[in-house]
């Protein structure tokens, strides 16, 4: 007999129960096993006792759901799927879905979760020439950009609750930016919030996503830290959004790759929020410009997209081991050749006589 990989499953188990069902004459006697008749030839090598359990692979996803994130529990889920070709997939996914779509439970209902993370999981099966449908997984539905990780009316309300709330600088700053998600050719495109700790730019930022969610449109907000990032609805830090490398050296590059989920949401992003940029060195804004160039297939700064970035330059900086002020100053995003791209619209939130709100002063600034 001619020798069959494990992958080309059906025909895999016919030479299976062929070297060990003596005098069979069709298919349905193959997937006869005292007498009951399976729907697939797998389904009749297991109840022949021909294939092993999965407890080796249970026992692996048990001790990895203890210690492992929801993304990277989705992706040993499709290792062991491809590589280890268990026998009973839905027994599996059915016994850790739970942790395999806690990320994005927090903002979805369950069946919305569900697809979600079989995206994900067929993503990762796609990279082998497998997916969720060969596998024996339910066939995600739609696109994995299309499902919306938020539910659209409940931003929308949420939006219409915090526009009231903002003050008159506030929501100067938010009809100037929102202006710019709808005019290719609006100036302020790139704005800068020198946001010192409790002036409100956190409040103005979620008003911005949940206004822009609730329109059906991506927004996707960042930070340098992992703190800063949780207080933001769907928060990443840089390093994980934008697949930068650690250390940023200025041979840098990103690792995104460009058929991935990550590189076509950033596509369909109306608007990026990078919150604490003043703790980025300059070698990471340029990787960061450098993709979103390199996605949107044009030379425009960040590939044209509407660009907030905030931060305080009194707190911390850019970390430099060993490094004395000057390197310090140097690795700073204001030694960065982009750095003059945000003086077109710089806001700059700040406390007035004490009181608890917000003034925010507007410069428009030729650029060099």
């Amino acid at each position: 007999m001619y020798v069959v990989n494990v992958k080309d499953a059906e025909r895999f188990y016919l030479h299976m129960l062929l070297l060990h069902v003596p005098g069979a004459t069709s298919f349905k006697f193959l997937r006869t096993v005292d007498n009951v008749i399976y729907d697939t030839l797998k389904q009749a090598a297991f109840h022949r006792h021909l294939l092993n359990s999965d407890e080796e692979w249970d026992h692996c996803l048990h001790n990895a759901s203890a210690y492992q994130m929801p993304k990277q529990l989705r992706q040993t889920f499709a290792f062991i799927l491809y590589f280890c070709n268990p026998t009973h997939v839905l027994e599996l996914w059915n016994k850790y879905w739970i942790d395999m779509t806690l990320d994005y439970l927090s903002n979805n209902i369950e069946a919305a979760s569900w697809n979600l993370a079989q995206h994900d999981i067929n993503a990762t099966l796609e990279q082998h020439r497998s997916s969720c449908a060969s596998i024996g997984l339910p066939v995600p539905t739609g696109n994995a950009i299309e499902v919306q990780p938020y539910n659209q009316d409940n931003e929308r309300e949420e939006a219409e609750q915090r526009i009231p709330s903002l003050n008159r600088e506030q929501l100067a700053a938010f009809e100037t930016i929102t202006r710019a998600i709808g005019n290719n050719n609006e100036n302020d495109r790139y704005s800068f919030l020198d946001d010192p700790d409790g002036s409100g730019k956190t409040f103005l930022y979620s008003t911005l996503l949940s206004f822009i969610r609730g329109k059906g449109d991506i927004a996707l907000p960042f930070a340098t830290t992992g703190i800063a990032a949780t207080l933001l609805k769907g928060g990443r830090t840089v390093h994980s959004g934008f697949k930068l490398p650690v250390p940023l050296l200025d041979t840098s590059v990103s690792s995104m790759r460009p058929t991935s989920p990550e590189a076509d949401k950033l596509r369909q992003a109306v608007l990026i929020i990078i919150d604490e940029i003043t703790m980025l060195t300059k070698e990471g804004l340029r990787c960061i410009d450098s993709l979103l160039r390199d996605l949107m297939n044009n030379d425009k700064p960040f590939g044209g997209k509407v660009i907030i970035i905030g931060g305080d330059f009194r707190q911390t900086l850019p970390i430099v081991p060993r490094g004395e002020r000057a390197d310090v100053n140097e690795s700073c995003i204001k030694s960065s050749p982009l750095w003059s791209k945000f003086t077109h619209n710089k806001y700059s939130l700040r406390w007035t006589n004490g009181a608890q709100h917000v003034a925010i002063e507007h410069r428009i600034r030729q650029s060099s």
